[in-house]
């Protein structure tokens, strides 16, 4: 749920070059990164996720530069590309960045860090989705309670698989109060970056 700004902007306008069905199937790829954090060694899993932020940098720099690298680009991810990006930078560094932060700062608890990244692969996805095709009720401008609440099971049940009942409740609320707020940047970015401190610093007292 990413926008110019970088907080989601979740609606039911669609242009030809852009599908937000397609732009979060394509988010679900990132379910790679909990996955590989949890089969390699976090040495080899950091050093993979920094190079895909540093390879994206490098992209990103390349689009700007280049206008045909840019238009080359655009055309091979049609659909996947917000139209302010064919002019901006893609948010995607923020969801790369916000995954590779999550796994250097929480290495320590695997539990959280897991969870936290599926708040980002899945909450925020199934939050957007359900509030685009059945959210009423607005709350906080283009987001919609019915998205929300959606995203907080979605949210609880990845963490359930993995923490205390308890901590999976906090876990779901943190990453909803997230993905609401307009917080600079993007909300993939701060989603697991955020829960990953709240549900370490709730560890810690409960």
């Amino acid at each position: 749920m990413d926008t110019q700004a970088g907080s989601s902007n979740c609606n039911k306008v669609e242009t030809n070059n852009y599908s937000e069905l397609k732009r979060k199937l394509m988010h679900f790829l990132t379910i790679l990164y909990p996955i590989l954090y949890n089969i390699l060694p976090i040495k080899v899993t950091l050093v993979v996720s920094g190079s895909i932020v540093i390879a994206d940098i490098i992209v990103e720099s390349m689009r700007f530069v280049f206008p045909s690298f840019n238009k080359a680009t655009l055309k091979f991810f049609e659909g996947t590309y917000r139209e302010h990006e064919s002019k901006n930078i893609s948010t995607l560094i923020w969801t790369f960045s916000g995954s590779f932060l999550t796994m250097l700062l929480f290495n320590d608890h695997p539990a959280i860090v897991t969870a936290s990244l599926l708040y980002m692969v899945f909450g925020d996805s199934i939050a957007c989705l359900v509030g685009i095709n059945y959210g009423k009720i607005k709350i906080l401008g283009p987001k919609t309670l019915e998205g929300s609440l959606a995203g907080f099971v979605v949210c609880f049940l990845c963490g359930i698989i993995f923490l205390p009942w308890q901590l999976a409740l906090i876990g779901a609320f943190v990453a909803v109060i997230i993905e609401l707020l307009p917080l600079p940047l993007n909300d993939n970015f701060w989603v697991p970056v955020a829960s990953g401190f709240a549900l370490t610093f709730f560890k810690s007292i409960i």
